[in-house]
């Protein structure tokens, strides 16, 4: 009898243990993109536009490997860089003769929610 209970219940704790398994969300990587219209007013070239880009990187803990890049004449350059636990990595480029600025975000969760609540606050930073 305490065989059949012993045998029981490990079936029973591996039935549910598969089955709480299943049942957990798996992680994945989501992307999301914008573009915005972004007037360069009076500037000769994107250096403010990629330091604003660089601040609103670092505020939202996206600072680790840090790296921006113009092009030679100044009319095009990014900065991007990624989370602590490297999970998240986004880049800005600031493109003058398009008058635009661009946002890339990734990021590699079991948490949807938590991606989209991350990718709406660097949407919405000012640069």
């Amino acid at each position: 009898m305490k065989r059949l209970l012993a045998v029981s219940s490990a079936a029973i704790y591996f039935f549910v243990t598969a089955y709480s398994a299943e049942a957990k969300p798996k992680k994945e990587n989501i992307m999301y993109t914008t573009s915005y219209t972004y007037e360069f007013k009076e500037e000769k070239d994107v250096s403010g536009c990629i330091t604003r880009a660089t601040v609103a990187l670092t505020k939202h803990g996206l600072s680790n490997g840090l790296k921006t890049d113009t092009n030679e004449d100044g009319r095009f350059g990014y900065v991007y860089g990624w989370s602590a636990d490297s999970t998240a990595t986004a880049e800005i480029d600031c493109d003058m003769d398009e008058k635009e600025s661009n946002l890339a975000f990734s990021r590699y969760s079991d948490e949807p929610e938590a991606t989209w609540e991350m990718w709406k606050r660097l949407r919405d930073a000012k640069w």
